[in-house]
Parts: C-alpha cells; structure tokens; sequence
C-alpha cells in the first residue's frame, strides 16, 4: 500500500515481500527462520503459562489463604495478586501477538492456551470469561478470602 498502511487479514512467513514481524518490541525482530521458531515457542509457552497460573492462583486461594494466621494469609494474598499481575501480562501480550496478524503467531496463541487449559484447568470451574488476559477471575475466587476470615 502507497500510504504505508498495513493490509488487512492475516499473513503468513511465507508469503513475499511482507516484513518480518517485531515480537513485543522492537528490538524482537523474528528476521531468521530460528528466530522465528524461538518465537513461536516462546508464544507458545506464554499460553500455557497464562492456564498455569490460573490454576496456582486458584490453589493458594483453596489451600493456602483459609489459614489461621493474619500474617500467613497476607503472605498469600499478596503472592496471589502478584501472580494476578503477572497472568494479566501475560494475557495482554497474548493479545498484542495475536494482533499482529501472522497465522503462526496466532496459532501458537490459541495452541498455548488451549493446551494449557487441557493439563491445568480442564476441570476446573467454567466461566463466563474466555479472555487469556482475564482467565480465572472468577468472582466466588476470593469471596472467602476476606481480610476479616482469618481467626
């Protein structure tokens, strides 16, 4: 396009004349096939980690916040909010990827996150949400986890 506008839908690495694809930032340039490959299993691995958390999030929350000790249970509140943020970065960079259009990308995004939810959440409770970014923000998730339910 004359005007410097990207065209619209998705691309692949094969197809001519496309740049190559910045992942993130910009100095993440996926210019070689190893990079590229790298690339793909990083995204990947970002998907899996998005369910991962979701499921450790949801096991302090069960196991280790009902305790008896106020200093106990703000030790794995706050770890529990840091994973949060931690799982949202995640989940937004998922979307940033997936925003760029390049189906391989794409498909490690969706392949990441429905493995995941595969080996750590296929049980887990159903929820209204599908977002990588928002998954396990359930809101029964911290009901019981108030400041006042430790004795």
């Amino acid at each position: 396009d004359p005007q410097g506008n990207a065209e619209p839908g998705f691309q692949s690495v094969g197809d001519p004349g496309d740049p190559c694809v910045a992942l993130l930032f910009p100095q993440w340039v996926l210019d070689t096939v190893p990079k590229f490959a790298l690339g793909c299993c990083g995204v990947f691995l970002m998907g899996l980690c998005v369910e991962g958390l979701v499921k450790l999030r949801r096991w302090i929350n069960q196991e280790r916040l009902p305790t008896h000790s106020r200093r106990r249970w703000l030790f794995w509140a706050v770890m529990q909010l840091l994973l949060y943020g931690v799982q949202l970065t995640l989940g937004y960079f998922l979307m940033l990827i997936a925003m760029t259009y390049e189906v391989e990308l794409f498909l490690m995004v969706i392949t990441g996150l429905v493995l995941g939810h595969a080996l750590f959440n296929l049980n887990g409770p159903v929820l209204e949400s599908a977002d990588a970014c928002c998954a396990g923000q359930d809101p029964g998730l911290v009901e019981d986890a108030s400041p006042g339910s430790p004795n």
